[in-house]
């Protein structure tokens, strides 16, 4: 259950969010949803709870088209690449070196997760817990065709790039991974003076 300063952060994303996916896209509505359930009545499948979730949601059918419609539109283009630009500054805040950063090229459409269940999931947190910290990691990158990683301190931050890059490091090595070129790490920070 999400504490208090995550209940805030989720209403001032779902509120802000609301306005800049204001739009149908091709007669869709973008629902923006918190506490999002991606396998809801499905048995057996255990479904994570995403904290922000921004639609279509893909549950009976795939939504490639819209969710490359989306991308189209000049608000929510510009506000991805705040995203990733502000993504880019931590990956080289804690040394990374740009050619193990195995991002997505979301201008030229080119994403991990084509088969995504919605256009963006946000996780918002602050534990310090390395498997809360994976766990995060893979639901948003399997559950968004952008995935966000919103870390509320500085501490979850390093944790997360550390993560990040070791995954990457197994990817680029030929080992067993999980393809995370769609996650886009941010601070809490950041993420209210983007969603401004």
């Amino acid at each position: 259950m999400p504490n208090e300063e995550t209940r805030q952060l989720q209403n001032l994303s779902v509120e802000r969010l609301r306005i800049l996916f204001s739009d149908r896209i091709n007669d869709t509505i973008v629902d923006i949803v918190k506490e999002w359930l991606p396998f809801s009545g499905q048995n057996g499948i255990s479904s994570p709870i995403i904290d922000v979730a921004v639609g279509p949601f893909a549950i009976e059918e795939r939504m490639v088209t819209e969710y490359n419609l989306l991308l189209e539109r000049a608000r929510i283009s510009s506000f991805i690449r705040h995203i990733v630009n502000a993504h880019i500054q931590n990956l080289e805040r804690y040394n990374i070196p740009r050619n193990v950063q195995l991002l997505d090229n979301f201008t030229e459409r080119q994403f991990t997760n084509e088969n995504s269940r919605c256009f963006m999931a946000i996780e918002i947190e602050g534990r310090e817990d390395r498997k809360v910290v994976l766990a995060d990691i893979v639901n948003v990158a399997a559950m968004g065709r952008v995935g966000v990683i919103v870390a509320k301190t500085e501490k979850v931050l390093r944790i997360f790039v550390r993560l990040l890059y070791y995954l990457w490091f197994l990817q680029r090595a030929g080992k067993p991974t999980f393809n995370t070129g769609n996650v886009l790490i941010i601070t809490q920070r950041q993420f209210r003076d983007i969603l401004r």
